[in-house]
This record gives structure tokens, sequence and C-alpha cells, in this order.
């Protein structure tokens, strides 16, 4: 590393544009590293070295400079062998998402690194690498994990897996694809809670409007990282950056976040089978799971009940509440004591609830569910992305000059 460090110290003393002073001993375009025969130079080092610490990065820097670079080497490498590359326009949308994540234009966060004395063509590579091994990604796996179950998005959806998940309370407004002058001026003009609501009820084209743009609470890990990143950034009762989706221009304003933690009855949905005569406990045993159930029910007659929690027969519920999904017991009494009950599920009803209690339906509880479906497949896409790329980095030839 003393070439390296050598080359980073003449950038250092040349001052904050990173260009030698005249006669400078180190060439800082000369290779301080060779990843499969792509160079990096001790510019680059020393660039994305001022730009992690213009974004407050901690730890050992100089390391994490050095794996970002081979990283990133590798994967345009890989793009480049696919014949993969990032169309302008989705250059420009990345470059706009990732300054919004602190709440500036991409100009404005241009001119703030820059003070740091990182060039802009520092934060165009870096997010053009970002954007290359995404398609990359995406080309090499993406119709591997594109099938999302129903009963995945269920299990995810479930009170286990929410309790202690953080959400964000928002209101929205939808505005159509053409509306960027009414949408600068919204954001110009509104002031508070108040305001968006009154905004959304004259302005919005999302079913929500009705409601001022109250939306279900949504737990973080189902939204873009950027966007999650953006609410637990800051403090509550405030205007979030605009976004643009399938159904338009959307504005959102985070009341604030809370931990999931009791459920109550009218906002969780049991999904259960009933069977009468019970069988006996031998044919019970080999009843199975809900999927199963049709095919080993005999002579039982069966029926699927699916409700929330508040609208649950007294003598149903009382059963229910012994056991988990997967199990099964008897109901005691009631117009059905003697019935087997098996659970097949309890979960939230289509999306939480909103804050005057009512429930997420409808339109609302399919884009969550349709959030859920992406969040599920981005994880799987990452676990495979990092294996791709430790597979990449184990057959890469790394030198040093």
């Amino acid at each position: 590393m003393c070439r390296l460090a050598t080359a980073l110290l003449a950038l250092v003393l040349a001052g904050p544009g990173g260009m030698p002073a005249a006669q400078a001993q180190v060439n800082p375009f000369e290779p301080v590293l060779m990843v499969d025969g792509a160079p990096v130079t001790a510019f680059d080092f020393f660039q994305r070295r001022q730009f992690l610490r213009a974004l407050g990065v901690q730890g050992d820097i100089d390391a994490q400079v050095e794996a970002a670079l081979i990283d990133e080497r590798l994967q345009l490498a890989e793009a480049a062998r696919l014949g993969i590359s990032v169309p302008e326009q989705d250059l420009r949308a990345g470059m706009e998402e990732f300054a919004a994540r602190t709440n500036l234009s991409v100009d404005a966060f241009i001119e703030a690194i820059g003070q740091s004395g990182v060039a802009p063509e520092t934060f165009i590579a870096f997010v053009r690498a970002g954007l290359a091994w995404r398609l990359v990604v995406r080309a090499r796996f993406g119709s591997v994990v594109s099938a999302v179950t129903e009963a995945e998005v269920d299990r995810a959806l479930s009170v286990q897996a929410q309790r202690a998940v953080t959400r964000a309370d928002l209101s929205e407004i939808v505005l159509p694809d053409r509306a960027e002058a009414l949408a600068n001026e919204l954001l110009a003009s509104i002031d508070g809670p108040e305001a968006f609501a009154a905004a959304a009820r004259a302005h919005s084209i999302a079913p929500s409007a009705e409601r001022g743009g109250r939306i279900a609470p949504v737990p973080l890990s189902y939204l873009a990282p950027a966007f999650a990143q953006q609410i637990s950034a800051g403090p509550p009762e405030r205007m979030l950056p605009p976004s643009r989706g399938a159904e338009g221009i959307v504005l959102y304003f985070l009341h604030g976040t809370d931990s999931f933690g009791s459920v109550t009855p009218a906002i969780t949905e049991v999904d259960y089978v009933l069977l009468a005569p019970a069988p006996d406990a031998e044919a019970r045993a080999a009843l199975g799971d809900c999927v199963t159930l049709y095919a080993r029910a005999g002579d039982q007659t069966l029926l699927r009940l699916t409700t929330t929690e508040a609208e649950v027969p007294p003598g149903h519920a009382r059963a229910l509440a012994r056991i988990d999904a997967g199990e099964s017991a008897l109901i005691e009494e009631g117009p059905d004591a003697g019935a087997l009950i098996v659970l097949c599920a309890r979960r939230l009803v289509s999306g939480l609830a909103f804050g005057d209690g009512e429930t997420a339906i409808g339109t609302q509880g399919e884009r969550l569910r349709a959030g859920v479906r992406e969040s599920l497949r981005g994880a799987r896409l990452a676990a495979l992305a990092e294996h791709y790329l430790r597979d990449l980095r184990a057959d890469a030839q790394i030198t040093r000059p």
C-alpha cells in the first residue's frame, strides 16, 4: 500500500481539487491497482475517499474505498461482457434518486460535494456502476425470482412477522403524470398536515383522497431503500420528496413512525377450516395443512372461512385462541360444537389500519401486497447478487503495479 499512500499524499498536498502541483512526483492518473486489466488510479481512489467523507461515512475509509472500487470494476466488466449499458435517462433518474436522499436536487448535491473536492464525474461514475450492476443482476436472475406466491405474501403480512416492525404513517397525494407544475406548487405551499389533507381532497386522483390522503401505515421494509432512508433520516410532520409511480406523481406527508406491537381484532383476519363431524385422533393427525386438507377430509363436511377476528363467532374464536397456524382444536360450544377447526393463517387485513380505525382494503390493500412482493423479490435478488459478486471476486486478477 506504500505506493498508494504516496500517491494519495501527493494528491492531498495538491489542494482540494485533487490536481497535482507542477512537477509533482506522482502522476495521479497512474494505476495503483489493476482489476482484470482495468486500472484504478490514485485519482480514482482520492476522489472516492473524498466522496465517502462528504457523505459522512465512518470507519476505515481507505479499506472501504478499495473494496468498492474493485467491486465496481468487476461489475462494469460483467455488464460489458453481457452487452448491458445504462441509458442516459436512467442514469439521470438514478442521480436524482440518490441526491433526494439528502433532500437536494442533483445540481445542489453536486455543488455540495464539490466543496469537498469531489468532481461531478466521480458521482456520475458511482451511480452508473450501481445501475449497471442492478441491470446485470436482473438479467441473470430476474426470471428466477419473478414468482412470489400469495402464500409468501400472506406469511410476510402475518401477525407474527409484523411484531416490532417499524411502520411509516403517511398521507399521499397522487397527481397525473403531466402535473409537474401543480406538484411544485403544492410542495411550496403545504405547511402542515391540515393543508396536505385539504390539498389531497382537492387534487388527488387516488381513492385515499376522500380521507385527506391518509393511507395505511406501511412497514419500512416494504419501501424502496432510498425512500425508507428519507423517512428515517428526519423528524415527523414533514413533506417527503415527490416520486413517480405507475399511478403518476406522488407527494407524501410523513406523520411519524411507530413500532407495530399490539394487534386489535378489527385489523387482523383469520383463515380457517371447519370439519364436521370431527375426525378421530388418528385421522386428524393425517390431515396435514390447509392445502392438502380438501384431499384428505373424507366424508366430513368441510367449510373454509376468512373473516376479521372481530367477526368470528364466539365458539370459533375460543377454539382459535388456543392454536397457531397449522394446528387444530375441537369447538366446545355454540352451534358448531363437536366440529374440528383448523387454523390456516392469522394475518393483517390487507395492509393494517388507518389512523381512524378504517381497515386498508381494496386499492390500498393491493398496493401494500404489491409492495410486499417487490420486497421479497428484492431480498432474493440481493442474496443472489452477493453470491454472484463473490464469485467474480474469487476469479479476479488483482495486482498492484
